[in-house]
């Protein structure tokens, strides 16, 4: 376990090493942890795209509007 004197390192520095080397560092006083530092795991992607791949199509003209409904929504001049 390495442990960051409060006197001899500054938050900056220790978020840099967490940030650098992706593991968790424990900040002290007198050579007693008193916080651990950890990084943030980066979250998984939760958005699939592909879940309705090859099952539905998107329209040409689905960008197209109306030209009265295009007019009130401010769209067309």
């Amino acid at each position: 376990m390495k442990v960051h004197n409060i006197t001899d390192t500054d938050l900056q520095s220790v978020v840099n090493e967490v940030t650098r080397t992706g593991e968790a560092l424990f900040v002290g006083r007198d050579g007693t942890a008193v916080a651990k530092i950890v990084p943030i795991a980066k979250p998984a992607c939760s958005r699939r795209l592909d879940i309705f791949a090859g099952q539905m199509t998107i329209p040409d003209d689905l960008g197209d509007w109306p030209d009265d409904e295009a007019r009130a929504l401010g769209i067309k001049g």
